[in-house]
């Protein structure tokens, strides 16, 4: 076996094929939102997909409505705000170059953690969450409810 086909055969093992497309879509189209619910190492994560441009500007409002500290959540509302330029502009050389960005991470928005016990404690609407791509082992579309 090639070197290069062992490389190809350990990727596809590493991420799911079907959810590394969903994630992909979602990156290119901002503001589609897809309920999913998520096996990652164990726990149950569930709530909106996003793509990663939706996450960094939800990230970045979410800072920018701290009420304690204004100066700082700007200063952090910043920091995202960068990150969706440096990846907008990361994704108009990928397209003039011809290689696409494959997606490593997933984001959900009002994500809510579920073990055998039930809620963990994030309740309310949840929260903005990041993971591996290749740390989930499995999915569904939609979100979970314990009740």
């Amino acid at each position: 076996m090639e070197e290069n086909s062992v490389q190809v055969a350990d990727d596809y093992y590493k991420k799911d094929f079907l959810l590394d497309t969903l994630v992909y879509m979602l990156n290119q189209q901002e503001g589609v939102e897809i309920g999913i619910t998520l096996n990652v190492r164990g726990t149950i994560v569930s709530g909106l997909l996003v793509g990663y441009k939706t996450f960094l500007k939800g990230k970045a409002e979410m800072f920018r409505s701290i009420q304690t500290n204004q100066e700082f959540g700007e200063v952090l509302a910043g920091f995202f705000d960068t990150a969706s330029e440096n990846y907008e502009k990361g994704k108009t050389d990928s397209e003039e170059s011809g290689k696409d960005l494959q997606p490593n991470f997933i984001h959900l928005k009002n994500a809510k953690f579920y073990d055998s016990n039930g809620t963990l404690p994030n309740e309310g609407e949840g929260f903005w969450w990041r993971g591996k791509l290749s740390d989930v082992s499995g999915f569904t579309l939609g979100n979970f409810s314990p009740k």
